[in-house]
């Protein structure tokens, strides 16, 4: 009697354990779900900004809105606003293949007429041509921060962060301290073809 009782206790001390890590486990396992899923999104509302800002690259209020009507589904009501960086041509291309000028000290690409352009390019060389089809292109680059609901796994992604087990930084310390909880930061990029003037300026130009 007393050995079934030892047993018994036994038991439900070893189910008194093992329940609350099976839970973690499981709710860990729809988190990366959801991250996963949130990862997916995100490429598509990456892509989706750049096709808009192939249109509008100044407009970088119309990015943030195109950006949170594509990341709706995963962000809820937590509103983030995300990093959106439209990347600069090389400052060596740059100087190469746009159109410079000197009283704004600005450079600027065109792609009006694409197809007359690149012909003339071909003609002058491989080389040439190669350097216009890359600055006709239009870089986005996205960084947003995915809150992570599931109690002490923002803990265990926070240490591997600040041991460098991750590239870079999260840039999402803000979201930490302001809303509480940890924000996992996910980054995303696309290109695509430029469909209208753009202008900027490189450093020591």
């Amino acid at each position: 009697m007393l050995c079934a009782r030892m047993q018994s206790g036994q038991s439900s001390l070893e189910g008194i354990i093992v329940l609350p890590i099976f839970l973690f486990l499981a709710a860990a396992g729809v988190q990366l779900i959801w991250l996963l899923l949130a990862k997916h999104i995100l490429l598509t509302a990456t892509s989706y900004v750049a096709l808009y800002a192939a249109t509008a690259p100044e407009d970088e209020v119309g990015q943030q809105l195109i950006f949170q009507q594509r990341i709706k589904p995963v962000q809820r009501d937590d509103f983030v606003v995300p990093k959106i960086r439209l990347i600069t041509p090389e400052a060596e291309l740059t100087r190469k293949a746009a159109d410079y000028n000197a009283e704004t000290d600005m450079y600027a690409f065109d792609p009006v007429f694409a197809s007359l352009q690149l012909q003339e390019r071909l003609e002058s060389g491989n080389e040439s041509a190669e350097e216009w089809l890359q600055l006709s292109n239009v870089r986005v680059e996205i960084e947003w921060c995915f809150r992570i609901r599931v109690p002490g796994m923002g803990v265990l992604l926070r240490q591997a962060f600040n041991r460098g087990l991750f590239n870079g930084g999260t840039g999402c310390e803000t979201y930490d301290v302001l809303k509480g909880g940890y924000y996992m930061p996910l980054r995303a990029g696309a290109n695509t073809p430029l469909h209208t003037k753009r202008q900027w300026r490189i450093p020591n130009s």
